[in-house]
């Protein structure tokens, strides 16, 4: 690989962005290197570039303790879920029927959410009778945010 440019990343960025709305880096492979060895240029102070060797072993897949957390936040992406999940009162069982009462969304629809939401072990379900109900997994949740909780700690 040919040696980092020294000119500012200011000047390389409309060249790396070029390059990638281009998509063929074949008919320049040197500026394709010089933007991706730019990448690593994060700041700059004092005319000295800091260069950042980022951590790339979880490109490609997540760590196990993390896959629940991928599971939990992906459920939770979707507004009505959370509305849905903020409805939930300390100790209390709710059925589609309550839910979809105060909801916007039809009854089909809530019991769709809600399944994501039992999917992901958001939320725990008993059937009882011909109505199903359910209540937050808070130990669940406690244990998944402990461990973005740690991550955040560790980085800091």
């Amino acid at each position: 690989m040919p040696p980092l440019p020294t000119t500012s990343p200011a000047l390389l960025l409309p060249i790396f962005r070029r390059v990638r709305k281009d998509r063929s880096a074949a008919s320049s492979p040197c500026i394709c290197i010089h933007c991706f060895a730019a990448i690593k240029i994060l700041t700059a102070q004092n005319d000295m570039f800091k260069i950042i060797d980022m951590k790339n072993d979880y490109t490609r897949t997540l760590p196990d303790t993390w896959k629940p957390m991928s599971r939990v936040f992906t459920a939770l992406g979707d507004e009505h879920r959370q509305r849905m999940l903020l409805l939930f009162e300390k100790g209390e069982r709710l059925n589609v029927g309550q839910i979809a009462e105060v909801s916007t969304l039809s009854r089909s629809t809530v019991s769709h959410h809600l399944k994501i939401l039992r999917e992901a072990e958001i939320l725990c379900s008993e059937k009882i009778g011909k109505e199903v109900w359910y209540w937050i997994n808070c130990p669940y949740l406690e244990e998944v945010m402990g461990n973005v909780v740690e991550y955040v700690r560790a980085i800091r």
